[in-house]
């Protein structure tokens, strides 16, 4: 019942999935941990319902500031694009955050959450898995289910059970992490303090609080960190006269680790437990939420029969390489940003002035462009594999115009299932058979943007931009937000027909 756990739970519980959620807590985690959000994990509450009630704890499109010991900022992002109908970068609140998350649960019929339940063993078995737990009484009990995902954390008892290696490295430097409430400290920005002496940045989250995280130089220990004289000497540098509570301060090491495998049998794992990565690009949360994303729709399509077990080898297909392109991404911010050798930083310095000169380059990082763009892996993604421009990316999210002339969120139209969008023409209009009883078995929501008969206009054109030029357009669109199939309306072949062999859907369920 961490952030991932209790997202995935919403996505299954709001599909009509029976799901329990074990927490070994007595209730959920009252400090913060993770901080920072992407446009990804808010499109992921605003498909649960919970966007309205997360937004008082986010401090949302934060600019980001680098700067050399000096004092000089080289580098800084001001201007992210928001494909994705959400800010791409802010901090949140972690209890608050999984307050909401709890709070949508109680909504939630067919989840049952219980606090106070630890995992003892699972054993499996040809078509469930045997769990035993204990309460916080010491009574033993034993549930059975269809699937197990772990969710329990970068030291996971469950894939330690399970013996799955979790290669990677940890980092020889130490963090002292802490966070503050009552900041006098006013900077609306992420800060990134690139001192070669002691590298360090800090963070504004709502309600006046505040993180600071500094790198421990060689022969610091971590009692002598915590220690709230030296916490404050610390922050004074950059905050003089600031006073603020401090709510939690510890020394952390960073690790860069991936599971060797996501899936043993009916056990899978997510979050943290399936790969952890260094803070520096703020993704280590947010790659959990696409795992939970992922996972979801697929878990109820085989729960519910109407796809085969195999369906949920494309999560690990297809979530590795993105979590791999973050981890990549952390370690290069990492290096480039926090060298403690003043020859690398000077070096650093000077790249980064070359780079300033080079057309179009500077305003691409400012809008972002450090960051990959959420792209399923070719070969991997559930639709034709080389066809459309836009199969196996993440669909962008632009107002839309509806025909009384107010907006509304793509995603809203879509509804928080299978979707079929037509782009200037119905998308029922020319489907065959087959594709048509397809889109009945997934219980997909047609909608049409543009042309006569619309359901809403993209009057900004953002849609038409993405796919391109080219005449109508149809995009079979997951759950998750990404386009399985991209192709234009055909009744004569069946243009869905790879999708439908890759979810492997009983020739059965599709018949009925």
């Amino acid at each position: 019942a961490g952030p991932v756990g209790l997202m995935l739970a919403n996505l299954l519980g709001r599909r009509g999935v029976t799901t329990v959620l074990l927490e070994k807590r007595a209730g959920h985690y009252t400090l913060p941990r993770a901080i920072s959000f992407d446009a990804e994990t808010l499109r992921l509450f605003e498909t649960i319902g919970l966007y309205e009630d997360l937004l008082p704890s986010l401090v949302t499109d934060l600019p980001v500031r680098y700067y050399d010991g000096r004092g000089h900022c080289f580098l800084g992002m001001s201007r992210a694009d928001k494909p994705y109908g959400h800010s791409p970068i802010g901090s949140f609140y972690q209890p608050e955050m999984e307050s909401v998350l709890i709070k949508g649960l109680a909504a939630v019929p067919a989840v049952n959450l219980r606090f106070g339940h630890e995992v003892t063993a699972l054993t499996q078995a040809a078509d469930c898995v045997g769990v035993t737990l204990v309460d916080d009484q010491g009574h033993e009990q034993r549930i059975r289910a269809s699937y197990v995902i772990a969710c329990d954390g970068g030291s996971s008892a469950v894939r330690t059970r399970l013996g799955i290696g979790f290669g990677g490295f940890t980092f020889d430097e130490k963090w002292l992490v802490i966070d503050t409430e009552g900041s006098s400290y006013k900077a609306q920005c992420i800060e990134i303090f690139c001192d070669p002496a002691r590298p360090a940045l800090t963070v504004p989250v709502q309600n006046n609080r505040r993180r600071w995280e500094f790198l421990l130089q060689p022969g610091e220990r971590a009692a002598e960190m915590e220690d709230e004289s030296r916490i404050r000497s610390l922050i004074a540098r950059y905050a003089p006269g600031d006073s603020a509570a401090i709510e939690r301060a510890l020394v952390y090491t960073f690790h860069a680790r991936i599971a060797e495998d996501y899936r043993c049998g009916r056990i899978l794992l997510a979050g943290d437990a399936a790969h952890v990565m260094p803070p520096f690009a703020g993704q280590g949360l947010n790659s959990g939420m696409r795992d939970a994303a992922n996972l979801a729709w697929k878990l109820e399509l085989v729960w519910r029969g109407l796809a085969d077990d195999a369906l949920l080898d494309s999560y690990e297909q297809e979530r590795r390489q993105h979590v791999l392109a973050m981890t990549r991404l952390a370690l290069k911010l990492g290096r480039w940003m926090m060298p403690t050798n003043a020859l690398l930083a000077r070096l650093r310095g000077i790249a980064f002035t070359i780079m300033s000169y080079i057309p179009g380059r500077q305003a691409r990082i400012d809008k972002g462009a450090l960051i990959p763009r959420a792209v399923l892996p070719k070969g991997c993604e559930l639709g034709p594999v080389g066809r459309g421009k836009c199969s196996g990316k993440l669909l962008v999210q632009p107002d839309i115009t509806l025909p009384d002339g107010t907006l509304q969120r793509l995603d809203k139209l879509l509804g928080d299932g299978f979707a079929l969008l037509g782009l200037g023409v119905n998308p029922l209009s020319q489907l065959s058979p087959a594709d048509r009883a397809l889109i009945v078995t997934l219980g997909a929501k047609a909608i049409q943007i543009g042309g006569a008969g619309a359901d809403g206009l993209d009057k900004g054109g953002v849609l038409a931009k993405w796919v391109g030029r080219g005449g109508p357009r149809v995009l079979l669109i997951r759950p998750d937000r990404y386009v399985a199939v991209d192709f234009r309306p055909d009744a004569t072949t069946s243009k869905l027909a790879p999708f439908a062999a890759r979810v492997a859907a009983p020739a059965s369920a599709l018949q009925s």
